[in-house]
């Protein structure tokens, strides 16, 4: 399971710091749920709407395989190098921080546990708004 979850944590920028909104919150407990629970359609549903666009619609089985285990890639904390675990290893995932950037949406950082190390990873979250409630949206901070 998690342990630092999001809705316990702040959002800090450079003038000031404040609790993370309800609606964001909910996101990022739904994708460190669907992250342990090895929950891939969930996963997608997540997905910025270009990014899964772009990224993932029409991939084949093992194609599908291949973009999960590039969606957690991540820097391991001892040896400080890029690794790409398979999804079924995912563990464990933990709310690190998250900052605003500067396109309008967020940068969050989780630390990663598999069963062979522990990852740090950085995701871009977008934002919709186009109703009252904004939607979120995932992806790698690489693309």
């Amino acid at each position: 399971m998690f342990s630092a979850c999001a809705s316990e944590q702040k959002l800090s920028s450079s003038e000031k710091e404040y609790k993370i909104s309800k609606p964001l919150t909910s996101f990022f407990s739904e994708f460190e749920l669907a992250t342990i629970n090895h929950d891939k359609e969930k996963i997608v549903s997540l997905l910025d709407k270009n990014y899964k666009k772009e990224r993932y619609a029409g991939l084949s089985k093992h194609e599908k395989e291949y973009f999960f285990r590039e969606f957690y890639c991540g820097t391991d904390v001892k040896t400080q190098r890029i690794t790409c675990p398979a999804f079924g290893e995912l563990d464990r995932i933990d709310f690190i921080s998250v900052q605003q950037n500067s396109i309008g949406g967020y940068t969050v950082r989780y630390k990663i546990k598999t069963i062979y190390e522990v990852l740090e990873k950085d995701w871009i979250i977008t934002v919709e708004k186009s109703s009252l409630v904004p939607s979120y949206g995932i992806k790698p901070t690489y693309n």
